[in-house]
């Protein structure tokens, strides 16, 4: 069954009406039941309307501890234009990681015919980050406040399998070229998913104040570094 996260922060889910022969939006009133429900979010449905969704219904709040403090922030922010200058819009993504012990082909995208037998470790995740403005770079969220990413748009991306071949590494500056990657279209996000991914990003080094003091002790790392150098 299909979910439609709409601008709104409502979730509606398809329903064949027989009479009209046709798809009838309903809106659900047991989001639990729906977790593990496929999704589709509506056209430029973003961070605000996710937040939104969490407020409409509040048993998702309890998928995570960090919602009241996330939903406290999200109170604090203006009621638009809340962007980052660096970023596009806001992206998940399947990946697939292969660490192989030799160099090897894949056919079939992983996510197109399920598992391939593989002689290798693998890692699969989800990764929620921000698309940069030049569509290469990924900028982490961990450590951006929400007044510069609610209104940015959210995008479903693709899946993505990543399959680093023999070798060990020293030339760090052509590194692209030692994996292989290939992208499937046909992956597909529970309600689930899209939840638990986006505040496990936001809240990776905690609330605000907690993501401010740990920013301090790197930066206060870095320049003890710098000055190890400058002594050397």
């Amino acid at each position: 069954m299909e979910l439609l996260l709409t601008r709104k922060g409502e979730i509606f889910y398809n329903n064949w009406n027989s009479d009209n022969e046709d798809w009838d939006k309903e809106k659900i009133v047991n989001e639990p039941f729906y977790l593990h429900s496929s999704i589709e979010l509506e056209e430029g449905y973003t961070l605000r309307d996710y937040f939104q969704m969490i407020l409409n219904y509040p048993d998702l709040q309890k998928l995570d501890p960090f919602f009241p403090e996330f939903i406290s922030e999200y109170y604090e922010c203006p009621q638009e234009n809340c962007v980052s200058e660096d970023i596009k819009h806001l992206e998940l993504n399947y990946i697939a990681s292969y660490e192989c012990e030799k160099t090897i082909e894949l056919s079939e995208p992983l996510f197109d015919n399920g598992p391939q037998d593989m002689e290798s470790h693998v890692d699969i995740f989800i990764d929620f980050f921000g698309m940069g403005t030049d569509d290469e770079t990924h900028w982490g969220l961990d450590f951006i406040d929400l007044k510069d990413l609610l209104d940015h748009k959210i995008v479903l991306g693709v899946a993505k399998v990543s399959i680093e071949k023999e070798g060990n590494y020293k030339d760090y500056e052509n590194l692209k070229d030692k994996f292989i990657v290939k992208e499937s279209k046909n992956c597909g996000y529970s309600l689930y998913d899209f939840i638990h991914t986006i505040i496990y990003e936001l809240s990776f080094h905690g609330n605000k104040e907690q993501k401010k003091k740990r920013m301090d002790e790197i930066q206060k790392t870095v320049e003890e570094v710098k000055n190890l150098k400058t002594a050397a």
